[in-house]
């Protein structure tokens, strides 16, 4: 288990998770946990996010997590790297909501489980949810049925 710490007399606190998950994920950056996936530009407020989808006319792609939740990390770690589902997400205005942080968000949209992914017309409708886990192949064929839609006339 020693063989993996700094020796002793080189005191430096470790960032959190941050050589750990970096070296899982094969990821060797530097800060890359710390902004998380780096392929998807999240922003951390739902308001935003509709300002934002209001002006470009996308739809809002929203992640509701939590801290403790075991399957938001895993979505973080394994969908969310994933290429197509990282080009899929370019056509969205993507928002990762604490809901822990934002009650009221969660509540708004009746979440109760997570993680739970909303998408929604840059008005703020809902038009698809996906609840729980979903491997990147299978997130990325809901990214598109959300797509699909979350065009005029669908």
């Amino acid at each position: 288990p020693s063989d993996t710490s700094p020796p002793p007399a080189k005191v430096t606190p470790p960032v959190a998770g941050a050589s750990d998950e970096a070296g899982k994920a094969g990821v060797a950056e530097p800060g890359a946990t710390a902004s998380g996936d780096q392929g998807i530009a999240w922003v951390g407020d739902l308001d935003q996010a509709m300002e934002t989808a209001a002006t470009e006319k996308k739809p809002i792609m929203v992640d509701f997590y939590t801290d403790w939740c075991s399957w938001c990390k895993k979505l973080d770690s394994d969908t969310y790297t994933d290429a197509e589902v990282q080009k899929l997400a370019a056509q969205f205005v993507n928002a990762k909501i604490d809901a822990e942080a934002d009650r009221a968000a969660a509540e708004k949209y009746s979440v109760d489980g997570f993680p739970t992914i909303l998408f929604l017309s840059p008005g703020g409708e809902e038009i698809h949810r996906v609840g729980g886990y979903a491997p990147p192949e299978e997130f990325a064929k809901e990214m598109q049925t959300a797509l699909d839609k979350s065009k005029p006339g669908s």
